[in-house]
């Protein structure tokens, strides 16, 4: 079981990407095609509206099927995150957590929702 308080720690991130999807974690993957904010906001929102009691996880930089590709430079940047999260999500009272990890010389930026 993932602990709720764990640190983020490539060990970690390594722990989530190998537990596949679930209704707590959801993989973007930008190999192919850049995430858009719409699919951001999306994913973030879906995330936030699961019926869990644990934290949600949503990792930009795996694809589906668990292989790390990275973030795209547009996502490396958690700033910027952080701003199109917060424009499109502060009514909904979200707090969010943003984390830039390296594994594998790939970027993955982390994003965790209570």
């Amino acid at each position: 079981m993932i602990s709720e308080m764990h640190e983020v720690t490539p060990d970690f991130l390594q722990l989530l990407i190998s537990g596949g999807e679930t209704i707590d974690v959801e993989f973007k993957g930008e190999e192919h095609v850049a995430l858009s904010d719409h699919q951001l906001i999306g994913a973030l929102v879906c995330l936030a509206n699961r019926l869990s009691s644990k934290s949600g996880w949503l990792l930009i930089g795996v694809e589906d099927d668990g292989r790390i590709t990275g973030a795209r430079p547009r996502h490396n940047t958690i700033t910027e995150l952080i701003s199109i999260s917060f424009q499109r999500l502060l009514p909904l009272g979200l707090a969010l957590r943003f984390h830039r990890i390296f594994r594998y010389a790939k970027s993955i930026i982390k994003i965790s929702l209570p």
